[in-house]
């Protein structure tokens, strides 16, 4: 008689947004949190989900994304634009 096993480990290392891009839709953010599209939205609107907006269509940072499901990674710092220093 054959007993597979798993370890936990194993099946916890699996990262579900390493393969994703740096920006995600919003409706794969809200996939990925375990809540609906309308949800997402509400978050995003409370600035409670870091979203950018681009040519129109929102999108989550999922580096944002990542701090948020993973207390012990730093949020990714804003970039802020600095006028000429002259």
């Amino acid at each position: 008689m054959t007993v597979l096993t798993t370890t936990p480990d194993a099946a916890a290392s699996v990262d579900p947004l390493a393969e994703l891009p740096p920006l995600i839709s919003v409706e794969k953010a809200a996939a990925v949190m375990g809540f609906s599209r309308a949800s997402a939205y509400r978050y995003i609107k409370a600035g409670e989900l870091p979203s950018k907006k681009l040519g129109g269509r929102v999108f989550v940072v999922t580096a944002h994304l990542r701090a948020l499901l993973t207390p012990d990674i730093p949020a990714p710092a804003e970039v802020v634009e600095v006028g000429d220093p002259t």
